[in-house]
């Protein structure tokens, strides 16, 4: 699961803890190095200083350690990725399937080279 621009706060792992009680093999890579925003302007400090190249390495990194955990048994993995999460499809492997939720104005749509569903409420104000 990729994590909100909140970072790894008690929410996202609660999400990871709920994929997995489902019989999923779950993992909530931790992009901020273990800082986690408290407002608006802290969370878009700390997404604002995340490099892409970076954060793409990391995703890479988690993605590698899970097709090589024991309890894995599948070639492929999918992600769900949240707020910022959502949008990190475009800096994402091909392979990868990403629901994204809560895309931010400047996602390039257009630009996805696999499979994307999104998701997002009736009344969400932060779509466009």
């Amino acid at each position: 699961m990729i994590q909100e621009w909140w970072g790894l706060d008690d929410h996202m792992i609660e999400i990871v803890d709920r994929f997995a009680a489902e019989g999923f093999v779950a993992l909530a890579p931790d992009l901020f190095g273990g800082r986690v925003a408290h407002d608006a302007d802290e969370a878009g400090e700390l997404m604002s200083q995340l490099p892409a190249e970076e954060a793409a390495t990391d995703l890479g990194g988690a993605v590698d350690y899970l097709l090589g955990a024991s309890p894995v048994s599948s070639k492929t993995v999918g992600a769900v990725g949240f707020c910022m999460g959502g949008g990190s499809y475009s800096r994402s492997p091909p392979s990868w399937a990403i629901e994204c939720r809560r895309l931010s104005p400047s996602t390039e749509l257009d630009r996805a080279s696999r499979k994307l569903q999104l998701s997002h409420g009736r009344d969400s104000g932060s779509l466009w």
